[in-house]
């Protein structure tokens, strides 16, 4: 550790270890420490600073506080450059323009979609108020199979269990493909939440490179000629972050290197909607070893909680039981409210209103982003943003928070160091009204071209 970064220590008036832990902070934003990075031991550097091994333990633990660094017991503590999920995607209230929270966008039929909820409850529903036997009613069953079935699958009643929400689907699909210290190949930029459920389960995630749309099979048979993998998570229909769309001749690829290795295919299709049916979901490439995954979350409403999971029908009664050991069943007062969403239309409609307001919204981004800046699909909620090298990412994100713009950094995507051009996502669904957009690309762009100042690192 370079011990120059404490220089400013000599001047320090308030308590001696958050100086410390400002001056890390401090590091890490301008480049100085890199992701990974091991930090000195608390005694190592309580000996360099001529401070007590208790003042760099506090100054450490504020840093875990920040999220800027991670302990492991045994290893040391490690830069994380806060890599918390619940910051990667968070729907904060104090931003004025958040365009880091992926959701569908408030339509005009939110009315008329809140208005279900009194008609459900007229209804007798003593019987799903208690323990379920299983995940679902037959009645919901169908009505579920007939919505997914819809993206081209023909799978049996069997074969689809619902989830409380994606989140739950991923974790469920890790559990039942994978074993604690099993290795997972992931796309090199990934949806944090894939990251998390595999940290948190004892998984190693494996960056795969991507293409221009999305995860290269040769990358991926690479990855699998050097070393055991168990299972690849893919989302190929408007990938998070790049916004790229894989075209259904690479996906046929990537499912034939997953299968001559025998890896589980996960895949997360919950943005299909957005490209269906341009595409066809992995899963009709390999359907006998390929878990597929569609939600609610980002067509309907992240609020109802319900997702879908289309399975092996031979592993049905072992990811029940995975099911019941993470939240013993899903609501059924939930299930049955997308359920009547569904039978009356209702989803369907805004699903398509989605549509033509995400495509509206990336050609708004196209005319007012830097030509070449960028990477997208018409039909992705997202644009992945190159930055001027004079920004890093973390403080291009505080450069537009102090303007009331909040946006997502690169370093949340990815388990290693990113290379290149610091880079941003940019969610074009977060805002309701799309004037609040123009008005958020519209700062981005002015930032781009202005110069970072040293306090902005």
């Amino acid at each position: 550790m370079d011990t120059s970064i404490f220089n400013s220590l000599k001047e320090a008036t308030g308590p001696i270890y958050k100086e410390i832990a400002s001056c890390i902070e401090l590091a890490i934003q301008n480049g100085t420490f890199k992701y990974g990075q091991k930090l000195m031991t608390h005694r190592a550097l309580a000996k360099e600073l001529k401070v007590s091994p208790v003042t760099v333990s506090q100054a450490y633990q504020e840093l875990e506080r920040r999220g800027l660094i991670e302990a492991s017991v045994g290893k040391g503590s490690f830069i994380s450059y806060g890599k918390k999920l619940t910051d990667a995607i968070n729907e904060d209230k104090s931003a004025k323009i958040n365009l880091s929270i992926i959701k569908p966008i408030e339509t005009p039929f939110l009315n008329e979609t809140t208005g279900t909820i009194p008609r459900i409850f007229n209804r007798d529903l003593s019987s799903l108020f208690g323990y379920n036997s299983d995940t679902s009613t037959p009645e919901q069953l169908t009505i579920a199979k007939k919505w997914v079935a819809r993206r081209g699958l023909d799978f049996s009643n069997h074969s689809l269990l619902f989830c409380s929400g994606a989140q739950h689907a991923l974790l469920i699909s890790i559990l039942a493909s994978t074993k604690p210290n099993d290795f997972v190949a992931v796309e090199e930029y990934c949806y944090p939440g894939i990251l998390a459920a595999l940290k948190n389960t004892g998984r190693t995630p494996v960056s795969v490179s991507l293409n221009d749309n999305g995860m290269c099979p040769s990358a991926l048979q690479k990855v699998c000629a050097e070393q055991t993998i168990s299972a690849v998570v893919v989302v190929a229909s408007c990938h998070n972050p790049t916004g790229s769309v894989m075209p259904n001749e690479q996906r046929s690829e990537l499912a034939s290197v997953a299968d001559s290795y025998d890896l589980t295919i996960i895949d997360d299709d919950i943005y299909g909607f957005l490209c269906f049916p341009e595409v066809k979901p992995l899963w009709t490439f390999n359907p006998s070893k390929t878990i597929y995954i569609d939600s609610l979350s980002k067509s309907i409403a992240p609020a109802l909680r319900t997702a879908f999971i289309v399975i092996p029908v031979e592993r049905h009664s072992e990811i029940v039981n995975l099911i019941r050991s993470t939240i013993w069943f899903c609501s059924p007062l939930l299930q049955e409210l997308s359920c009547d969403l569904i039978t009356s239309g209702k989803a369907e409609k805004i699903e398509s209103w989605q549509k033509v307001e995400v495509v509206r919204r990336q050609k708004l981004a196209a005319d007012l982003l830097p030509k070449g800046s960028f990477t997208a699909h018409p039909s992705s909620p997202v644009v992945w943003l190159s930055l001027p090298s004079q920004w890093t990412s973390s403080s291009f994100a505080r450069e537009l928070n102090k303007q009331g713009v909040h946006v997502t950094e690169d370093f949340y995507f990815c388990e290693q160091d990113p290379t290149g051009n610091s880079k941003i996502r940019i969610s074009l669904v977060g805002t309701k009204y799309i004037e609040d957009l123009h008005q958020a690309l519209n700062i981005i762009c002015t930032t781009m071209q202005s110069e970072a100042r040293l306090g902005d690192f």
